[in-house]
């Protein structure tokens, strides 16, 4: 431990110009000394009551073997403390005696090595446990950064280590009472973020993270179901199949390592209408990035062949997204007495998050047949067909399923 010593003495007197004499400013100067201080430079050495307060320097290229005793028999008593430095190539290992063990941030020690530039303080705790401070050199032990998928063993104090995997930047830290990895810096805030990239996909096929992206925000909305048919009616009665439902919308967020290099886009294909013959349409495909973000498709709308009444399609149902939303029913089929203007309402499209369900035709005159609107933009379902001649109508198709990858870089 240092010690300073200032002298009682002050001299009024201002330097003079010969820089051989002592000055008044280097005599009234403090003057920091130890109350022991020995250099050691060969193996082995042991550690003594009389080393108390003493500064014990190693300076050597070979290794040096060093002995801390138990401080048993009034020996290195509470409050007894020492300071080691290792000023050379050699490694200095200091090994306990009888039981002894250095206790260095939580962790008792059998033996601690000394590279060179560390300093090591020991304090007796009154018992075979030593309380020791160790400031390491920022040239040696482990490296300063080390870049790996584990933590490294050992660390010094103000260490970093890059965590490859997890993109995460750590450093080595003593709060006094322990030591452990602080985050110093999160992939997700290593700079502000510069630029938005979108990628649209109208197709499946692959989704390949622009470079720098540091993460995405995805949407997927399912293909919408096909409207039904319908069957050829009379000039009295109009007939209409169900509108197809629309597809379901989902929106996932997600980062650089979760994308990795690459992800399968599959857009989902709408439904088809159903024929004239009163055939159910089909439904509309899923959507879906990987098994990451998925929206759902929407039913077909049932046909109608004159009896019953054609019940709603569904909507697509909740896919896989931090935010779902299931998709639009398609209006229902059925029949209206024309003569008697007794007018329903026929079977719509469902519209999705775009919009755009398939129309029916209004409502016929006449003898006349005519095929329902398909879905429009993206994801909605196709219109019921609808007659009142003895030709059936067919429904309509509904529209493609769509993917939007919104990147910040």
């Amino acid at each position: 431990m240092p010690k300073n010593l200032s002298h009682a003495f002050v001299s009024a007197i201002a330097d003079g110009t010969d820089a051989t004499l002592v000055r008044p400013s280097n005599w009234n100067a403090d003057h920091v000394f130890w109350l022991g201080y020995r250099t050691v430079t060969a193996t082995p050495d042991t550690i003594a009551h009389a080393d108390h307060f003493t500064l014990i320097t190693y300076n050597s290229v070979s290794a040096i073997a060093v002995t801390l005793p138990a401080p048993a028999g009034g020996n290195m008593p509470l409050g007894w403390k020492t300071t080691l430095r290792n000023i050379s190539s050699g490694a200095v290992t200091i090994t306990g005696g009888g039981g002894a063990t250095i206790n260095i941030a939580g962790v008792a020690n059998a033996s601690y090595v000394l590279n060179q530039g560390d300093t090591l303080d020991i304090y007796s705790i009154g018992t075979a446990s030593y309380y020791g401070v160790v400031v390491k050199s920022p040239t040696t032990g482990v490296p300063p950064v080390t870049i790996s998928a584990t933590a490294p063993a050992s660390p010094a104090v103000g260490n970093l280590w890059w965590d490859s995997n997890g993109g995460q930047l750590y450093v080595w830290y003593d709060d006094g009472t322990s030591q452990q990895w602080v985050v110093v810096v999160n992939a997700a805030m290593l700079g502000a973020i510069t630029m938005i990239n979108v990628q649209t996909f109208t197709a499946s096929g692959t989704y390949t993270p622009s470079a720098n992206m540091k993460y995405c925000s995805i949407e997927c909305i399912g293909a919408g179901g096909g409207g039904g048919g319908c069957s050829a009616a009379t000039t009295t009665y109009e007939y209409w199949g169900s509108g197809g439902g629309s597809g379901s919308y989902s929106k996932k967020t997600v980062n650089a390592a979760t994308i990795g290099a690459s992800q399968t886009v599959t857009v989902g294909v709408h439904g088809n209408g159903g024929n004239t013959s009163a055939t159910n349409g089909t439904n509309g495909g899923d959507t879906s990035v990987g098994t990451l973000c998925i929206g759902k498709g929407g039913g077909g709308g049932s046909g109608y062949a004159g009896s019953g009444i054609p019940p709603a399609s569904t909507g697509g149902v909740a896919g896989t997204g931090d935010v779902t939303a299931v998709g639009t029913p398609g209006g229902a089929g059925g029949f209206c007495n024309v003569s008697a203007n007794s007018v329903q309402s026929p079977g719509f499209g469902g519209s999705s998050v775009f919009g755009g369900g398939g129309r029916p035709v209004p409502v016929l005159s006449g003898s006349s047949t005519a095929a329902s609107l398909a879905g429009q933009n993206y994801g909605a379902g196709g219109a019921g067909g609808i007659s009142n001649s003895a030709t059936g109508a067919a429904g309509g198709n509904g529209s493609d399923g769509f993917v939007i990858i919104t990147e910040y870089l």
